[in-house]
């Protein structure tokens, strides 16, 4: 790394999530499911959301937020045909507003080029923690209340009697309960499946690899 390469401060799960947590305290105090992430940036924050023709193609990204927080931008395809998927890039880029305030506020991105301009600045290392973080950001944003989690996982279980007796058949039922409740895409479900409930997950890819 070059004294000009960004470094992207350490920030533990548990920081995020407490970040994560006053965010909505602010924005949606009830922490209800699903979350109405793009009310808060477009109402509650007066953040633009811009559908922008192209965007995943021309720079490999669905989404970006400008460097004065003002605008994201999404690739339009995205925007029109997959709402899950574009719920979790607003949430992931006000991860980015709330966790790297400091890093994009040096930089002036105000178009996909000023966009490409900013991330060929990282390493691959440290772009790849800063897209992490605001990854963690937007799963605890999206799935605030663990407790509800929880209880859908443990009422899975216990329909199949048994975390041993899971099937494949349970497994996607309960993938597609997830799925529904938090309004995310099915990636975004099975990425906190298995982070927060491994054993079940391994258990059933040993039938069925995911």
């Amino acid at each position: 790394m070059t004294s000009d390469t960004p470094s992207v401060p350490y920030l533990s799960t548990l920081t995020i999530r407490r970040i994560a947590t006053a965010f909505l305290s602010t924005y949606h105090a009830s922490f209800s499911v699903p979350v109405p992430i793009e009310e808060i940036a477009e109402i509650s924050m007066r953040i633009v959301i811009l559908p922008t023709p192209k965007l995943e193609e021309y720079c490999g990204y669905d989404g970006f937020i400008t460097g004065n927080f003002s605008t994201i931008m999404i690739d339009e395809r995205v925007f029109k045909s997959n709402q899950e998927r574009t719920r979790f890039t607003i949430a992931h880029e006000l991860g980015h507003m709330m966790l790297h305030r400091v890093i994009y506020d040096s930089s002036d991105i105000t178009n996909q080029d000023d966009f490409i301009n900013f991330l060929n600045a990282f390493s691959s290392s440290q772009w790849g923690y800063l897209e992490t973080q605001a990854n963690k950001f937007a799963e605890c944003m999206l799935f605030p209340n663990d407790e509800t989690f929880r209880a859908i996982v443990e009422d899975a279980i216990l329909t199949a009697h048994g975390e041993t007796n899971f099937t494949f058949s349970n497994f996607q039922s309960l993938l597609e309960r997830t799925m529904k409740t938090f309004f995310v895409s099915e990636q975004c479900a099975l990425v906190k499946l298995k982070r927060d409930f491994p054993s079940l997950v391994k258990a059933v890819a040993k039938a069925v690899p995911f």
